[in-house]
């Protein structure tokens, strides 16, 4: 009988849960698309670049949170195209984010986040408000940025545990081989009687 390795069942629960976590997440900013107080947040909403780039980013988030769980059901489970579809995951997220995270830092953030920054706070009545809803928007966008090079920690794993020959082998069907004992047989229990006569 093949053994599941530690590692597919920790990366397999981990699967679940970033595939629970996505689905409330992108369920949480649709809802909340131009429904949000913060002055900030509500000029981005009126930009139909932002609202265009953001149900994109959505859509992406909800086809992969759907591709995750499936892929950890099926690595959970061992089946050969479990771990071929973790790999085809792990794989599209990294190219997401190295796609994601210059249009996000050299077109998003100066052509649509700074202007909607200023505009927000010319209508802010100078003070501790205005000045909060600066450093509030500054780490909207950094953040941002910084939990998409996060994002990658899991991926990464996936493509570092899931390609070692154990691994393998196991969604191959190949059980583990136990490791062979160098001092010949051990024996347990109590010591064997004498030959009679």
């Amino acid at each position: 009988m093949v053994q599941r390795p530690m590692s597919v069942t920790v990366i397999s629960i981990i699967g679940f849960g970033l595939a629970a976590l996505g689905a409330v997440g992108i369920t949480y900013s649709l809802l909340q698309m131009g429904m949000d107080s913060n002055p900030f947040l509500a000029e981005l909403a009126k930009d139909h670049r932002y609202v265009l780039f953001t149900e994109i980013n959505s859509a992406i988030g909800a086809l992969m949170t759907v591709f995750l769980l499936v892929a950890s059901l099926g690595s959970y489970g061992l089946r050969k195209w479990g771990r071929k579809a973790m790999l085809a995951y792990a794989w599209v997220v990294v190219a997401h984010v190295l796609i994601q995270v210059p249009i996000t830092m050299f077109y998003v953030m100066p052509q649509i986040m700074q202007p909607a920054i200023a505009r927000a706070i010319a209508n802010t009545p100078p003070g501790p408000q205005a000045d909060g809803l600066r450093i509030g928007a500054n780490l909207i966008q950094y953040f941002g940025v910084c939990g998409s090079f996060f994002g990658l920690v899991y991926p990464i794993c996936v493509l570092v545990f899931f390609s070692k020959a154990p691994v393998v082998e196991a969604f191959n069907g190949i059980a583990a081989a136990l490791p062979s004992n160098p001092y010949g047989s051990v024996h347990y229990g109590p010591p064997p009687l004498p030959p009679l006569g």
